[in-house]
């Protein structure tokens, strides 16, 4: 058994963020500032919102020297695609939806379906169409628990066996203090 490497892929403005988290089998990878450029285009909300964008964008994709031009502004998908079997987006999107490598998304809830009154029209429709299509096109989807699991699969017909079920960690020495919970319990008739 060997352990595992884990490359994290940050920009430069969050290194500091991560690099805490270093060690001997994860390396903490900073891509280079002209990334911003074409992950803006190619993550671009406006752009996957709109059917006629999008058609012209895929066109441009299909075009001979589209790939000198992401070379040239530092593709990161190249850079992760060459550095990784698999990546794992800990948000429940894709970052964009052209990775040849397997992808795993961590999708921690579907509020929006179960609680609607909390969220506007428009969030609601950006969160469907996102969230919707980052877990039809995602390798694996991670979720915390059996119901958002459930509900993964209720609204948006995505097979359970595509779903896997990572509760969350806790650090042992930082837990709390559960001792009072009974107290608290009792006084207020919860169960």
């Amino acid at each position: 058994y060997s352990r595992q490497e884990v490359k994290v892929f940050c920009s430069p403005n969050n290194k500091k963020l991560f690099t805490a988290y270093a060690g001997p089998n994860v390396e903490i990878i900073v891509l280079p500032k002209k990334c911003k450029y074409i992950r803006f285009l190619v993550t671009n909300r406006y752009i996957r919102q709109s059917p006629l964008l999008f058609a012209v964008w895929e066109k441009l994709l299909k075009t001979t020297w589209y790939p000198w031009i992401l070379y040239f502004l530092g593709d990161y998908k190249r850079i992760i695609e060459q550095s990784v079997d698999v990546v794992h987006f800990p948000y429940p999107e894709l970052d964009r939806y052209d990775f040849k490598i397997p992808t795993v998304i961590s999708l921690h809830d579907l509020q929006h379906k179960i609680f609607p009154e909390f969220f506007t029209q428009k969030d609601i429709k950006k969160r469907d169409i996102y969230f919707k299509k980052s877990a039809q096109l995602a390798t694996r989807i991670m979720v915390s628990f059996q119901h958002v699991k459930d509900d993964i699969v209720k609204y948006y017909s995505i097979g359970p066996e595509k779903i896997d079920i990572c509760g969350l960690g806790y650090d042992n020495e930082s837990a709390i203090d559960t001792s009072g919970f009974f107290g608290i319990q009792k006084k207020y008739g919860v169960s």
